[in-house]
């Protein structure tokens, strides 16, 4: 009996370990748009340093990572959790704003939600508030990438009030659970094709023709979407998919799922100008959070800056980006540009906005995202499923885990459907 067919568009972590899954009951073809593997993970090598130009954290005991992890045989590390801010002339250690705790229990009290902008306005407009207004905005952009003007607060009190665990690196980089997973794949026999582009997706119940940029075209039984959902939005990108029929309604699911906007750089110093400080480090400079990489790699620290601030500073050209996190590291540590220039050994950006099979940094919530991920992951006519980071329902948002544990959720459902 021959296998049914299934195309896989995206080799990136979803669509990597739904193929792993799959590969045993389906004849399985990925379509990756990039030269490689791995979508937003991706790990690059410097002098012996592991620079991550996206994910980097593993955010505790997450059992789908950790178990691949493990599996691969590859080794994590704990990062350094010390955290400061600074405040005035000083690095102090860093300490929630006053009435932090109490804002929580507002926020999870919470009857109907809103988004974060209306909240803060609501319970929070008094002058006597405005560092606790200031916290929340800069924690919901800088960690979750999201907009106050459109994030849900249930989402964010979800994730905020969570017990924090440790967090840890992959020693040598995430592109080895990457590499695991797609060695997996093809030897299962999946095939993964890169460098090709999903131009548009015909489909009736049970068959799919999906044509390529090239002209090239592949008919399935079944297709299984796991780019970005800023990709399935409207967009002028390259990279997005039409389908026919059109799937209108599964459009504007994807257009009320946020999506947010990151800058990262990474500078390699000729030495630790930071002293002993050895972990996150937080300001309201224009590139506000930094971290080192650990006393293996101490000459190395990393800035961030996440949502719509980046994503208006994502149009400019990457020398001047170096020059604005330059200037954001020297008032920190009240040093000189010049000076900082003179200790630069090395230097990366990392602008996930130009990549137009990204367009991003990872999903939010925004308030009706949670009705919006339950169509997205129902399948349309049991022929055509959806995954990723941003269809994940659990309480990892944004992460790895997300992804992988959605490309598990949509290996089952293909599997319950072809067995019907």
């Amino acid at each position: 009996m021959e296998k049914e067919t299934l195309i896989i568009v995206g080799a990136g972590a979803a669509g990597l370990m739904a193929a792993r899954e799959l590969s045993g009951r389906f004849d399985i073809t990925m379509l990756e748009a990039q030269a490689i593997a791995g979508g937003r993970i991706e790990s690059i090598k410097v002098d012996g340093h592991t620079i991550e130009a996206g994910a980097e954290f593993v955010h505790g005991d997450l059992p789908v990572t950790r178990k691949l992890l493990k599996e691969a045989g590859l080794a994590v590390s704990a990062i350094a959790e010390n955290m400061y801010r600074k405040v005035g002339d000083e690095l102090v250690d860093d300490t929630p704003t006053a009435g932090w705790e109490e804002m929580l229990e507002k926020m999870g009290s919470l009857k109907e939600d809103t988004n974060l902008r209306d909240f803060l306005d609501r319970h929070y407009a008094e002058d006597n508030s405005t560092a606790l207004r200031q916290q929340a905005i800069s924690f919901a952009s800088g960690f979750d990438l999201a907009d106050a003007e459109t994030a849900s607060v249930h989402a964010l009190y979800k994730e905020w009030s969570a017990e924090e665990e440790r967090q840890f690196r992959v020693v040598n980089g995430y592109r080895g659970l990457i590499d695991y997973l797609r060695e997996n794949c093809i030897a299962a026999a999946a095939v993964i094709r890169t460098n090709a582009t999903v131009k548009t997706i015909s489909w009736e119940k049970g068959k799919v023709t999906v044509t390529l940029a090239s002209g090239d075209s592949l008919v399935a039984d079944k297709i299984l979407v796991t780019v970005p959902v800023s990709l399935l939005q409207k967009t002028e990108s390259v990279a997005k998919i039409s389908f026919t029929p059109s799937l209108d309604d599964y459009e504007q699911a994807a257009a009320e799922i946020g999506f947010g906007a990151v800058l990262k750089v990474v500078f390699k110093f000729k030495a630790p100008f930071w002293e002993k400080l050895n972990g996150f480090i937080f300001s309201e400079e224009i590139f506000p959070t930094w971290w080192t990489q650990g006393l293996s790699a101490k000459e190395w620290i990393t800035g961030w800056k996440g949502g719509p601030e980046a994503a208006l500073l994502s149009s400019q050209d990457n020398e001047s980006l170096l020059d604005l996190a330059l200037a954001s590291l020297g008032n920190i540590f009240d040093l000189p540009v010049a000076a900082l220039r003179d200790l630069l050994e090395h230097a990366e950006v990392f602008n996930w906005q130009h990549n137009p099979y990204s367009r991003g940094g990872y999903s939010f919530s925004m308030v009706g995202t949670e009705a919006a991920r339950q169509l997205l992951n129902e399948p349309v006519a049991q022929t055509i499923f959806f995954a990723g980071e941003a269809l994940y329902e659990g309480p990892c948002p944004g992460t790895v885990e997300a992804a992988l544990t959605s490309g598990l959720s949509a290996a089952k459902k293909i599997t319950a459907a072809s067995l019907r």
